[in-house]
């Protein structure tokens, strides 16, 4: 059986989770301790051990994935996929993409669709966006915690991410998206808009939330 990326991600993070329960939860305690009531003594050491900023988590219908066709060595499999764990920009992204062809060739389509998913991941990491979900026509995305006032704003700010984002929904996909709202977590599900395969559902997203980061940084702009 190939394993996916997704899998791949999970494994990663389901591993690291019980590693900080376990084998290194003091040291992680301590230091969570450490970031709240002082700097770290020693600049780069302590901060190594602290709560990682939280990744988007991507969970979709789409096949993406390295087949053995494309990668022969499980090896070298494992490692991009170690990498592509690892890239948090789109400039690293292209940079192994630029890579890929030319060491293996062109992408299949199940490479593309997950090359196309890390770009997404990308853009929801800078928005703190906790998980989106591509199923069929819904793009589902988790937001962040209510507690997140880089996302939502203070109660007197006239404009935040959080506003945008709905004006920018009412604007481009009135009627085709709802909010719902579980506990002091949020949920918006979008109905995609003439896609009619796996690569325009893609490009749709990423489109959307391009659009959004433009908007932002509208917002940065005002504010400097």
């Amino acid at each position: 059986m190939e394993m996916g990326f997704e899998m791949y991600e999970r494994i990663v993070r389901e591993t690291v989770d019980e590693l900080k329960k376990q084998e290194f939860k003091e040291l992680f305690i301590d230091a969570k301790i450490k970031s709240q009531t002082s700097k770290p003594e020693i600049p780069g050491l302590s901060e190594k051990f602290l709560p990682e900023k939280l990744e988007t988590i991507i969970e979709s219908d789409i096949e993406s994935l390295i087949p053995e066709y494309y990668i022969e060595s499980d090896i070298e499999r494992l490692d991009i996929y170690r990498r592509l764990t690892r890239i948090t920009t789109t400039k690293e992204l292209q940079e192994l993409q630029e890579e890929l062809l030319d060491r293996f060739g062109n992408f299949p389509n199940e490479v593309d669709n997950l090359l196309r998913l890390v770009e997404i991941k990308i853009l929801g990491n800078y928005h703190d966006i906790p998980k989106i979900e591509i199923r069929g026509e819904l793009a589902i995305f988790t937001l962040p915690s209510s507690e997140n006032i880089d996302f939502y704003g203070l109660p007197e700010a006239s404009e935040s991410p959080f506003q945008k984002l709905i004006s920018m929904l009412n604007k481009n996909y009135a009627g085709k998206f709802f909010l719902k709202q579980d506990n002091d977590i949020l949920v918006i599900q979008v109905k995609l808009l003439d896609v009619h395969s796996d690569i325009e559902r893609l490009q749709v997203i990423k489109s959307m939330l391009e659009e959004f980061s433009n908007l932002c940084t509208k917002i940065t702009n005002l504010l400097d």
